[in-house]
C-alpha cells in the first residue's frame, strides 16, 4: 500500500506516519512537513517540505508519487491568535 499523508510532521499526522510504518502491508508513505523535518527516519517514509495551497508545488511532487492507495489529510490549525481552541461541541 502507498499513503500519502499532508502535514506529516504535526501531532496527528505524525503519529499516522509512526504506526503506519509497523504495518507489513504499507510500502511507502509520502508525508508533507514543515521546513524542520521530524527527527522519525523510516526507509519507507520520504517527506516534502511542501506548502499544500501552492498547486504547481502540490502538481510537481504529485508526479513523483506514483499510484495512491490512501491519501490522509491531517493538517489544522489547533490555535491563532484571535481564537482558542474549541476542546467541546457547541449545542
Amino acid at each position: 500500500m502507498n499513503i500519502v499523508i499532508i502535514a506529516g510532521s504535526g501531532g496527528i499526522g505524525q503519529a499516522f506516519v509512526k504506526n503506519l510504518t509497523r504495518q507489513d502491508n504499507v510500502h511507502s508513505i509520502g508525508a508533507t512537513c514543515n521546513p524542520n523535518q521530524p527527527k522519525f527516519v523510516r526507509p519507507q517514509v520520504s517527506r516534502q517540505s511542501l506548502d499544500v495551497t501552492h498547486e504547481p508545488s502540490v502538481q510537481v511532487w504529485s508526479e513523483t508519487l506514483g499510484e495512491i492507495d490512501w491519501l490522509i489529510n491531517a493538517a489544522g490549525i489547533l490555535r491563532t491568535p484571535a481564537s482558542a481552541p474549541k476542546r467541546a461541541f457547541i449545542r
